[in-house]
């Protein structure tokens, strides 16, 4: 919490005054009460304009505790930015096996989101909290990949929902490599909930800023209610 609550009065600085930047909050997800009462403070007291998690907290997000959280973004009518924490990392999920080549940084990350994008779907995060806004990093890993496999498992389970309908109700920015995986993307998301997404510093940092950028822009104003 202590942790928390120094990134977010330090962003709250950071962007307050300045008009190109926006803050997303910092969340101790392990004590749910106390991220909801961060999330108030940090949206009616510092100016921040959301929250930003990762997934590597017990029970994923469909479980009972973050129905809570949920039900604060909704009722702040703010989004929640969903970004993997390292597989390999001191605190979060490990698996060895992606320690080397840092594929927990591709390979680790995307099952991450992959994962996150089933959860939601498949535990009905979006059944109870339908104008709760969750968008998902690095085009939702590799769920465009399997959509069509997902919705197949979900007719086996028994599941009494439209998993690709479902799914549109989900954002994803655009920060995935190739034109083949964006078009994936762009075939099973909601095209009005797509924003672009990069990644400055990391070893994927584009050269140029891609047209998208501009394109998209009106998805983005809408999920930072800046429209």
């Amino acid at each position: 919490m202590h942790f928390c609550k120094k990134h977010n009065d330090l962003m709250s600085k950071t962007v307050i005054n300045n008009d190109k930047f926006l803050g997303l909050a910092a969340l101790p997800i392990q004590d749910i009460e106390a991220a909801c009462f961060e999330l108030e403070r940090a949206v009616k007291e510092l100016g921040l304009i959301g929250a930003s998690i990762g997934t590597d907290f017990p029970g994923g997000f469909n479980s009972a505790p973050l129905n809570q959280l949920y039900e604060k973004l909704v009722e702040l009518d703010v989004p929640l930015f969903v970004h993997p924490a390292s597989t390999d990392g001191r605190l979060g999920l490990r698996d060895d096996r992606l320690e080397n080549y840092n594929l927990s940084l591709s390979l680790g990350y995307a099952y991450e989101e992959t994962l996150a994008v089933a959860q939601i779907i498949f535990g009905g995060v979006l059944n109870r909290f339908p104008e709760l806004d969750i968008c998902i990093s690095h085009g939702g890993g590799c769920f465009s990949f399997l959509a069509e496999k997902m919705t197949k498992l979900a007719k086996f389970a028994d599941k009494d929902f439209d998993y690709l309908g479902m799914v549109k109700n989900l954002w994803f920015d655009t920060h995935i490599e190739g034109q083949s995986a964006k078009s994936l993307l762009y075939e099973f998301a909601n095209n009005q909930k797509i924003v672009f997404g990069t990644n400055f510093g990391g070893f994927d940092t584009p050269e140029a800023i891609h047209p998208d950028a501009v394109a998209l822009s009106v998805n983005a104003k809408k999920l930072l209610r800046l429209l």
